[in-house]
């Protein structure tokens, strides 16, 4: 009998700085950790057919990442894209996101703060846009978001674009 592993999960720093590193593309991977790929300036392009959770700063610092498709994302962390030219994230299982803290105070901020690029942005199941979430975001202009019920603080600062928001009716 043959025993086959299946990759499952990147740890925390694993490819932290490997600026060589152009695509991510996994079938199988559920879990990238804190800082995973962080400031990997080379990366482009990441695929995660079957990733659930990404935690914080995880492609922070990508400046040459501009697309990602991650269709089975549920929960985000803090600065997770901080910094990146993604134009576009469509998240249709989004529904948590969080920050990690030394005195367990929550301070959501800035998952795509900095993303001067991003026009658009989709996650239906979203409860929240949290404290600087597209702070700087100044291309920004479509943003779907029905089941909002909270919106932190700078969550939209910088937004010079944004012509088109959808949120629940009140």
């Amino acid at each position: 009998m043959t025993e086959s592993k299946i990759l499952e999960t990147i740890e925390n720093y694993a490819f932290q700085g490997i600026t060589t590193i152009s695509e991510v593309n996994y079938q199988n991977v559920i879990y990238i950790g804190e800082s995973a790929y962080e400031s990997c300036t080379g990366l482009k392009t990441v695929v995660l057919d079957s990733c659930k959770t990404i935690r914080e700063k995880a492609f922070k610092g990508c400046t040459s990442l501009s697309r990602i498709e991650i269709p089975e994302l549920y929960a985000i962390y803090h600065s997770a894209f901080y910094n990146t030219i993604i134009e576009t994230a469509e998240f249709p299982k989004l529904e948590s996101m969080w920050v990690s803290t030394v005195d367990g105070t929550k301070n959501y901020a800035g998952y795509f703060s900095y993303c001067k690029h991003l026009k658009s942005f989709t996650a239906p199941l979203a409860s929240i846009i949290p404290t600087q979430m597209f702070y700087s975001c100044s291309a920004l202009s479509t943003l779907n978001m029905d089941r909002v019920e909270s919106i932190g603080s700078n969550a939209l600062y910088g937004c010079s674009d944004l012509n088109y928001l959808r949120l629940p009716k009140v």
